[in-house]
C-alpha cells in the first residue's frame, strides 16, 4: 500500500461484513459506526460524512418509487413512464384524498399532435439538524424534459414561468406530495429500511405573505394547465 493511502478509508450505509462484500474485505478492518455518535457529533467533517450517507440512502429510497436524482440540478424528480403517458400520485392532501400529475407531457400550440415538453415533478432535499433531530428540507420545484429523458432547451424559462404563477397553497399542496411519498411503505420497501420519515413538521409564524397582495392576476385555464390540476381539483390543496 501506498503511504499516502495507509490512512484512506471507506464509509458504507451496507452491512461489508456479509455478502458480497464480506468475501473482499478484511473483518479485521471493519469497525461499525453507531448512528448516534454520527448523528450527534459536533465534529464539522464527521457531519458532512453523516450528511454524505443520508443523501445516498435518500437516493436509493426514492429511486424505487420512481424518483431518480440529477446530479446536474441537485434535485428529485419522477422519472418518466415508459409509455410516456401522464402518472398521478395520489396521496392525502391536509383536507382530503387527491392526487397530482407527477409527470405530463404538454402539446405544441400549433401542432398539439407534437408534444413541446414534459414536466416532471421535482424537489431539492436537504438534511438538517435542529437540537438533536435531523430533518430534511423539502423545496418543490420542476424538471422539464424534451422527451422523456433529455433536458428541454427552454428548462428555465418554463420554471420561471410556473413559479411565477404559483400560490402558497400550490406550494404546500406539493411539500405535502413529496412528504408522502417520502414516508409511505409500499410492496417495494421490503428488506432493511436505512431511512425512515416521520410526519411533516409543522408551527407558526407571526408573519404571512398573501398572495394576492403580489401574485400577477392570470387565467384561471392558463393556471390550471401550469399546475397540472383538473377543475375539479383547484380548491384542493
Amino acid at each position: 500500500m501506498h503511504p499516502e493511502q495507509q490512512n484512506h478509508s471507506i464509509f458504507s450505509r451496507s452491512i461489508i461484513s456479509a455478502d458480497p462484500w464480506g468475501s473482499v474485505c478484511d473483518q479485521g478492518t471493519v469497525d461499525p459506526i453507531p448512528t448516534t455518535e454520527w448523528s450527534n457529533t459536533c465534529d464539522e467533517d464527521e457531519k458532512r460524512l453523516f450528511v454524505r450517507l443520508l443523501n445516498a440512502c435518500l437516493r436509493d429510497k426514492l429511486y424505487l418509487k420512481g424518483v431518480s436524482f440529477s446530479k446536474e440540478n441537485g434535485y428529485y424528480y419522477f422519472r418518466a413512464t415508459r409509455d410516456l403517458r401522464m402518472r398521478e400520485y395520489p396521496y392525502f392532501s391536509l383536507q382530503q384524498r387527491t392526487s397530482r400529475a407527477v409527470f405530463k407531457g404538454y402539446p405544441k400550440k400549433h401542432d398539439p399532435t407534437k408534444i413541446s415538453f414534459y414536466r416532471h415533478s421535482a424537489f431539492y432535499g436537504r438534511f438538517v439538524r435542529y437540537g438533536d433531530s435531523w430533518y430534511l428540507q423539502i423545496t418543490p420545484t420542476y424538471h422539464f424534459t424534451r422527451d422523456g429523458w433529455k433536458p428541454s432547451f427552454y428548462s428555465a424559462e418554463l420554471t420561471t414561468g410556473i413559479k411565477r404563477l404559483e400560490t402558497h397553497g400550490s406550494v404546500l399542496g406539493q411539500v405535502v406530495m413529496w412528504a408522502s411519498v417520502l414516508s409511505e411503505r409500499s410492496l417495494f420497501d421490503s428488506g432493511l429500511q436505512t431511512l425512515l420519515f416521520e410526519a411533516l413538521v409543522d408551527f407558526e409564524l407571526d408573519v404571512g405573505i398573501q398572495d394576492d397582495s403580489w401574485l400577477k392576476r392570470e387565467a384561471a385555464e392558463k393556471r390550471k394547465t401550469l399546475e397540472g390540476r383538473r377543475p375539479d381539483q383547484l380548491r384542493l390543496l
